[in-house]
């Protein structure tokens, strides 16, 4: 008696020696897509487009990202009363209250 004939879906795979990972070439693009886009980092422009990001993650409920943002957006700017208020409100959903009052302060002054 002969084989059966396998199931149709099973007829369209390729033969398993013909299945390989991705080459790296082919990988590259796909990680470059996945990636999110710089963050800018050289003038005050770019301090309130990276607290508009932070107020965006915080918005979303991921703080450590606004934390991040904020800070950055400080570093470039530490004029920047929003990014400390910011920080602030950060700290104080963490009942970090040392450092929520000394954010604050910054925002303050």
């Amino acid at each position: 008696p002969s084989a059966p004939a396998p199931a149709p879906a099973l007829a369209r795979l390729p033969p398993l020696e013909a299945m390989r990972p991705p080459a790296p070439d082919e990988v590259a693009p796909l990680e470059a897509a996945m990636r999110p886009p710089p963050i800018p980092t050289t003038s005050r422009d770019s301090a309130v487009a990276l607290r508009e990001r932070g107020n965006a993650a915080f918005r979303g409920g991921d703080l450590v990202e606004a934390e991040q943002l904020f800070l950055a957006a400080l570093h470039l700017d530490e004029t920047d009363a929003k990014a400390s208020a910011n920080l602030s409100a950060i700290y104080l959903k963490r009942k970090n209250y040392v450092d929520t009052f000394s954010y604050a302060a910054a925002a303050m002054r």
